[in-house]
């Protein structure tokens, strides 16, 4: 019994000292590298193509602080690599619940949720749905002779959980933070808004709005369908 036990010790010795090698750092390191600049074409995989290279990398640096006696020699060493441990296992949570999206809201409407563009890791847990608020209109300011726009600022209003009425004014440098989300104004994204009404045979009439595309970047392409 006590010579298996050796061998299986000896075994979990070998692989540790293998996990926690330098030479696998470096691969490591490469592939993180690889999984990044793939991950600029193909953004909607970039949460897996980090995974695995972060998760081996929290394995590397593990093995390597329990194989290696430097590290019990050294505090400061040891410290360091579990605050680089600590800012892996950071990193890959924010990975996996991260969300990025965008919004296309026009004057006097309610932000109900919907998404023009949403960006979210497997853990993200959607609560767009409470974050709702008004657009009560924008201003903006303009330099060089109206040139270059430098800002945008939206006067927003929304009912906090005790139905209590809060305006503010936010801009993309002050975001409004509704249910842990932080929205703020895009500079490249104001336009123009369609708006209908429908006026039914029977029943009242319905309005609603067909938003065009950005006035900066689509200047003479204003259509929509």
């Amino acid at each position: 019994m006590r010579a298996e036990s050796s061998e299986v010790a000896s075994g979990v010795s070998r692989w540790l000292d293998r996990l926690g090698s330098l030479k696998l750092t470096a691969l490591i390191l490469a592939l993180l590298l690889a999984g990044t600049v793939t991950g600029l074409w193909q953004r909607q995989n970039m949460t897996w193509l980090l995974l695995l290279p972060l998760a081996l990398f929290a394995l590397n640096l593990c093995a390597a602080m329990l194989t290696h006696p430097t590290f019990r020699r050294q505090t400061a060493l040891l410290v360091f690599h579990l605050a680089l441990l600590a800012l892996v296992l950071l990193f890959a949570a924010a990975r996996l619940t991260y969300f990025k999206g965008q919004i296309e809201l026009a004057e006097g409407t309610v932000f109900d949720g919907q998404m023009v563009m949403m960006e979210t890791g497997p853990l993200h847990r959607n609560r767009l749905a409470q974050a709702g608020f008004v657009n009560l209109g924008f201003s903006s300011e303009f330099a060089q002779g109206g040139a270059r726009r430098v800002s945008t600022r939206n006067h927003v209003r929304w009912m906090d959980e005790q139905g209590r009425q809060h305006d503010a004014l936010i801009s993309d440098l002050e975001p409004l933070t509704l249910q842990g989300y932080r929205i703020y104004t895009d500079t490249n994204m104001m336009g123009f808004a369609l708006a209908f009404a429908w006026l039914p045979e029977k029943g009242r009439p319905d309005r609603g709005m067909v938003l065009l595309p950005s006035y900066q970047q689509f200047r003479d392409k204003q259509q929509q369908e």
